[in-house]
């Protein structure tokens, strides 16, 4: 096993098959899991947090040796569908040697929403402008050589319609009797 640097912070990530499915609507119990990654045997304990409850004891700790040396620590907790509905879950690592070095990783499922109502408009209005800004760039900076090449994107050609000049001009009849 690689040794771990006592210095070295973990890192500590939470999951859930709700995360990945995106499905709101879950029977009970959902299942959620604590991965605290780079630690050591016995030096970490893990502690939940959901909604205001603290502290909720979760699964025993099952420590791993990954396949690349490193150690890491799981903890499962079970919680009813309102619990996860209400979307605040928090899972933190703290140091047992230094109780005031913790590690947490929080999952707020309402955090995509703002993403999604501000974010995908804030975009599509991004290209939108960018392609307004070209568009009045090319017209101001067209040469006489690139004139229809330039324009095309903003504005299509349309053929040219030639006029015909019609002779309006009407002619009498003498009325010599």
């Amino acid at each position: 096993m690689a040794q771990i640097d006592p210095l070295t912070v973990p890192s500590v990530e939470l999951y859930s098959p709700g995360l990945f499915e995106g499905d709101s609507d879950w029977t009970e119990p959902v299942p959620v899991l604590c991965l605290v990654r780079d630690t050591s045997p016995g030096r970490h304990r893990v502690n939940w947090t959901i909604g205001a409850e603290a502290a909720l004891p979760g699964s025993a700790e099952e420590g791993e040796i990954e396949p690349d040396g490193s150690y890491s620590v799981r903890s499962y907790v079970t919680i009813s569908a309102d619990q996860w509905n209400s979307g605040a879950i928090k899972c933190e690592a703290y140091n047992v040697k230094n109780v005031t070095e913790k590690v947490s990783a929080s999952l707020r499922r309402q955090d995509c929403v703002p993403v999604l109502f501000y974010g995908l408009p804030a975009v599509l209005l991004l290209i939108l402008v960018v392609v307004s800004v070209s568009c009045v760039y090319r017209r101001l900076h067209k040469t006489k050589t690139d004139h229809k090449s330039s324009d095309a994107p903003c504005h299509p050609q349309r053929p040219a319609r030639h006029r015909t000049v019609q002779d309006y001009s009407t002619e009498y009849a003498s009325l010599n009797l």
